[in-house]
């Protein structure tokens, strides 16, 4: 059994997420109705993230919440590989959204 220290582990998920959705921590701290500072503190592990702005950031930009706490949906614990895997899906979604308004062809 691995034992990680889940502020530590929270912190690094929001930064990986962050990047993975080519997010700067001014855009996703607009996005979360925060301060840049705010998601600097985050990534850094010295502020802990509420559970508000937790839910916010999962449901604003899709995430899967047990990512934050080292498991998939199917509560297995997750490697790097399965976390890349991951973000690439989001990335992928993202992606369509954007091109798909560009495009304009998204379906309202």
């Amino acid at each position: 059994m691995v034992i990680i220290d889940m502020n530590e582990h929270i912190a690094s998920t929001v930064k990986m997420v962050r990047k993975n959705l080519g997010l700067t921590q001014a855009q996703l701290a607009e996005g979360l109705e925060l301060s840049a500072g705010h998601i600097g503190s985050f990534e850094q592990g010295k502020t802990k993230i509420s559970y508000d702005v937790m839910e916010k950031f999962v449901l604003k930009y899709n995430i899967d919440a047990n990512l934050f706490f080292g498991k998939t949906r199917d509560d297995k614990d997750i490697s790097d590989a399965s976390v890349v895997y991951i973000l690439d899906k989001i990335t992928d979604a993202v992606n369509d959204v954007i091109n798909d308004y560009r495009t304009g062809s998204s379906e309202d």
